[in-house]
């Protein structure tokens, strides 16, 4: 099986396995999650590196999911990246906010930077996967 979907994708950092789940989910292939396997991973270490990673895993689930359905032209990126940009960060903030403690939402706020900007890494990886999408 992983060898009809081209195996892990080492270039990707983390969520590696969602990616193939996803990809062989689409193929019929049943999934399931099993709770007592225990996993861990590290992630990127530093901030350009997160930001490249959010790239990148954005940027390949865009192929993944684009496959048969056409590329995205330029004028539709232009026209609906700051939208979806600012209604992903709204979302994401939203529901932290609402249902954190004073802590987490101390946090929220330090770190909204990070979270614009991994936003619009995700999504420039995203449409870039799409622009480049097998037709």
């Amino acid at each position: 099986m992983l060898e009809q979907i081209g195996g892990f994708d080492a270039s990707l950092e983390r969520s590696e396995d969602t990616v193939v789940a996803l990809q062989l989910g689409g193929l019929g292939i049943p999934i399931w999650f099993e709770p007592a396997i225990v996993t861990g991973n590290g992630g990127p270490r530093g901030t350009v590196a997160m930001l490249r990673d959010a790239h990148r895993r954005s940027e390949h689930s865009a192929r993944v999911r684009a496959v048969g359905r056409g590329r995205v032209s330029r004028r539709t990126v232009l026209r609906d990246f700051v939208p979806m940009w600012w209604q992903g960060v709204r979302r994401r903030t939203a529901l932290s906010w609402r249902y954190g403690n004073r802590t987490e939402r101390t946090r929220l706020v330090a770190s909204f930077p990070w979270l614009l900007a991994a936003r619009a890494a995700a999504l420039t990886g995203w449409y870039s996967g799409r622009r480049n999408a097998p037709k």
